[in-house]
C-alpha cells in the first residue's frame, strides 16, 4: 500500500505528464529515474530483474506510461467514453512493429494500479487478463 500523499503526488505528476505527451517512456537498465513515476517503475523493474536469469544489462530497460481513468464514472459511462480501457493486445516494441512489421516482446511485463475503486463500487478497471501466449506459439484451432 502507498500513502495517500504519495498517491496524490503521483496523480499530479500523471496529469502533468499526460498534458505534455501520451507516449510511452523508456529508461535503460543503468539510467537514473527522471521523476517519481519513473522511480517507482524502476523499482518494480529492479525487483523483477534482480533474480532474472539470462538477463543482458546492456540492452535491457523498461518502458512505462500512465493512464488516468475516472473511478467515479459508472460502468456504462466508462464504457462509452474515450477513457475506456485498452483493447486486448500483446505488449511489444510498438515502434519496431509499425516500422518493420516485427514483434519484439518483453521478457517481463507487469501492470501496477495506484488507485482503488471508491468504497461500495465495482472495480470498473477489471478485468486485466495476462496469458502465457505470444505470437510464436501457434494457437490451436478446431
Amino acid at each position: 500500500n502507498i500513502s495517500e500523499n504519495l498517491r496524490n503526488m503521483l496523480y499530479d505528476q500523471s496529469v502533468e505528464l499526460i498534458k505534455m505527451s501520451k507516449d510511452t517512456f523508456w529508461i535503460s537498465h543503468n539510467q537514473s529515474p527522471r521523476c517519481a513515476l519513473e522511480s517507482i517503475a524502476k523499482q518494480i523493474y529492479d525487483f523483477h530483474t534482480s533474480s532474472a536469469s539470462q538477463f543482458d544489462h546492456l540492452t535491457s530497460g523498461l518502458e512505462w506510461w500512465v493512464q488516468l481513468k475516472d473511478p467515479k464514472q459508472t460502468t456504462d459511462e466508462y464504457q462509452s467514453t474515450s477513457s475506456a480501457g485498452i483493447d486486448l493486445h500483446y505488449d511489444k516494441d510498438e515502434e519496431l512493429a509499425s516500422t518493420f512489421g516485427i514483434g519484439i516482446f518483453p521478457q517481463i511485463s507487469t501492470i501496477t494500479y495506484l488507485s482503488e475503486p471508491p468504497n461500495g463500487t465495482e472495480n470498473v478497471f477489471a478485468p486485466t487478463i495476462i496469458v502465457d501466449v505470444n505470437h510464436s506459439i501457434p494457437l490451436e484451432t478446431s
